[in-house]
């Protein structure tokens, strides 16, 4: 297509005898010319905007320039733009970028085990040390930012020289690590090269927790005692150090979460362990088999173990006697001066005693009390849960006798009564 154009000097000196011709080259005839034209090759017929693209493109602005172009695509309706689909009154230049850590996107998580809590983007004028033109804060995990979508992110003045920086602060907004100063200059936008903050990761504590059942039901005091299951032990070996965790049975768990006297594991090693039930003693009950986890930070589950405990009947008499004939005041065998006993104990009912004890003397040394006595379906096989008389009677060396007739309903387990006993004429 060739275009003439008259020698423009003809209208100021009334004359020109001479014709330009200026010519070039439309390729795809959408009146752009190649030189140009951003979008070469448009089909016939397509009406095109100043860079020959199509004007159907999406527009999401409507600013008339389309989407793939705009580096302002949120202007305001009614405001005359330039060809990059920016304010023609603006005098700033849009910048974008995204940091990272150790090579991989700046997270809550990653930004943590770090020790990075913002990201502060500076900009000089004129030197690396130059004055502070202005500097913008993130927090960390926002992980970077782009003005063109964002007013309030940076922008700078246009085709100016600048020297930026990006510095990763702490809580306390101490520098712990800064990128070296590059120059800046934008003739419209600019993506910054993207920082990389490298540090040595300070690894995360990994809290644990687990818990415990007694024949398939929740571990309870009552069960636990039951059971004659005092102590739960977890023990943990990492290929370190051994962790020992004892929790009362009771309990049912224990949780780091809630516990920091829980001792705690590191991220992503694998640790062994096993449950143990254990008796008043510290004697091992039953134990699981071996298992493992991998720990995964902020906390682990080790989960349930079941203890399959044969459950032992087990019944405590406690034996309260009266000082004095009538006094109504019950101590111990050896303040009421009793000298010896003896008792049977009787299924109700039933004229044959399952328990007998002809003569006992009066023992009051703690761990060997003959005011407490206990029968338990392991001594005694016929003993279960049932209906039971408790008969009893003492001598003292000054003639005074005791005498009592104790029922005593067993519900089975663990279960303890007091008998009081007094003083006969």
């Amino acid at each position: 297509m060739t275009w003439k154009k008259l020698c423009c000097l003809a209208l100021i000196l009334g004359g020109c005898d001479t014709e330009v011709v200026v010519t070039f080259t439309d390729t795809d005839g959408d009146g752009v010319e190649d030189l140009f034209d951003i979008c070469p090759g448009t089909p016939a017929g397509i009406a095109v905007d100043a860079r020959g693209c199509d004007i159907n493109l999406a527009d999401s602005d409507g600013d008339g320039i389309s989407d793939a172009f705009d580096i302002c695509p949120s202007t305001p309706p009614g405001t005359t733009v330039d060809v990059r689909g920016c304010d023609v009154g603006s005098f700033e230049g849009t910048l974008s970028t995204q940091w990272t850590i150790q090579g991989l996107p700046a997270t809550l998580n990653s930004c943590a085990d770090a020790g990075i809590a913002f990201v502060r983007f500076n900009v000089r004028e004129t030197t690396p040390s130059g004055p502070l033109f202005q500097s913008w804060t993130y927090f960390c995990d926002a992980g970077g930012f782009d003005s063109r979508t964002d007013p309030t992110a940076p922008t700078v003045p246009l085709n100016t020289m600048f020297f930026s920086n990006f510095e990763a602060l702490d809580m306390n907004d101490n520098v712990i690590a800064s990128s070296q100063f590059l120059e800046l200059e934008v003739a419209g936008h600019a993506n910054l090269i993207n920082p990389d903050f490298v540090f040595d990761v300070i690894p995360q504590d990994v809290t644990l927790s687990g818990s415990w059942s007694i024949n398939g039901f929740a571990a309870t005091p009552q069960s636990c005692a039951e059971a004659g299951v005092v102590t739960v032990r977890t023990t943990l070996d990492d290929g370190v150090a051994p962790i020992v965790i004892d929790a009362p049975c009771g309990d049912g768990f224990f949780d780091g979460r809630d516990d920091a006297a829980i001792p705690v594991a590191d991220p992503g090693v694998t640790l062994n362990f096993r449950y143990a039930a254990l008796d008043a003693a510290g004697l091992v009950l039953v134990e699981s088999e071996l298992a493992s986890i991998v720990t995964v930070a902020p906390h682990s589950e080790l989960g349930t173990i079941d203890f399959p405990i044969v459950l032992i009947d087990e019944l405590t008499i406690s034996l309260q006697w009266e000082t004095d004939l009538g006094s109504g005041v019950f101590t111990n065998c050896f303040d009421a001066e009793v000298d010896v006993f003896g008792f049977d104990l009787f299924p109700l009912g039933d004229v044959n005693p399952i328990s007998t004890i002809i003569e006992e003397t009066c023992d009051t040394t703690p761990g060997n009390s003959t005011d407490v006595w206990i029968f338990d379906s392991e001594a005694i096989a016929t003993f279960g849960p049932g209906s039971y008389e408790f008969v009893i009677s003492a001598d003292a060396l000054d003639g005074t006798k005791w005498s009592a007739n104790c029922p005593v309903e067993f519900p089975g387990g663990a279960f303890s009564v007091i008998c009081d006993i007094p003083v006969v004429p």
